[in-house]
């Protein structure tokens, strides 16, 4: 894949996905699949949360995103979860609550989509991932 004309964020991602492609040979695509199916469901779940205000939820399902994404070296995404969770973790202990931390989820949930779909157009690109099909 050509990445000159990618941010740093994104060449440093790809850079890592690559590493760990190399490092994990013909297990990387067992943990891609595993990966590509898990996340957009811990996504929709984080979405949920931010939605509901509830920083406790938000900051958990953060956390474990976080581990996901830097288990396959999306660093960028990985950094992007911690922050949210630090963001969630300084909110209330109310679910209802108006209080995420300062965590706006308008402003959350875009960037979080749109880091997951660059990985996985990437990881579509270098054929970790078949495209998705859609009917």
């Amino acid at each position: 894949m050509n990445t000159e004309s990618l941010d740093d964020d994104a060449q440093q991602d790809f850079q890592q996905l690559d590493a760990t492609r190399a490092f994990l040979g013909q297990h990387f695509a067992a943990v891609i699949a595993a990966f590509s199916s898990d996340t957009p469901v811990r996504l929709q779940a984080l979405h949920a949360a931010l939605l509901a205000h509830d920083s406790q939820q938000t900051a958990r399902l953060a956390h474990a995103l976080a581990g996901s994404c830097a288990s396959i070296g999306a660093t960028h995404m990985a950094r992007l979860c911690r922050e949210l969770q630090q963001q969630a973790s300084q909110g209330g202990p109310d679910p209802g609550g108006p209080d995420l931390g300062g965590c706006d989820p308008d402003a959350w949930w875009p960037r979080l989509e749109r880091e997951y779909a660059r990985i996985e157009s990437y990881l579509q690109a270098c054929g970790a991932r078949p495209p998705v099909k859609t009917d």
